[in-house]
């Protein structure tokens, strides 16, 4: 059974600029991208189509270490809030200090265990047929 629709246009020899494609709803860094592209993707006739469970692998670590930039930038707007509520509920600054330290423990273990799945990713080969057809698409190969 294949994986993906990629394997399923390996196996049938389709070509996927046939399809309907939606661009996608989020940003992604366009290094990883091609990164990524040139190591798992499938060449179509409009570019290289790949499956994105590898780039959303690869974009992990970034997304979870900003998510979490976000989450400490928010938490230092609620001082007054906490001194509130600390007069009402003795302890209350305490216990959100604990709990800050465990989500930014937690944060670092995901972190490190993204960055070594993103690591695995990228350290595939990049296939040489999506690199010469990259480069004669204008394309430009990172030297790593």
């Amino acid at each position: 059974m294949p994986d993906s629709i990629v394997e399923i246009a390996r196996q049938a020899n389709g070509d996927l600029a046939s399809l309907d494609w939606e661009p996608t709803e989020e940003p992604h860094s366009p290094q990883i991208t091609i990164a990524v592209a040139l190591r798992y993707g499938e060449m179509t006739s409009a570019g290289i189509a790949f499956p994105a469970g590898q780039l959303s692998a690869a974009e992990r670590p970034e997304r979870l270490a900003r998510l979490f930039g976000d989450t400490q930038r928010a938490e230092a707007q609620l001082v007054e809030h906490d001194k509130l509520m600390e007069a009402i509920i003795p302890g209350w600054i305490e216990s959100g200090r604990r709990l800050s330290e465990d989500l930014e423990k937690s944060t670092a273990e995901s972190v490190a265990k993204a960055q070594q799945r993103a690591d695995e990713v990228l350290s595939a080969p990049v296939l040489p047929h999506l690199a010469s057809s990259w480069e004669r698409m204008g394309g430009i190969l990172d030297p790593r």
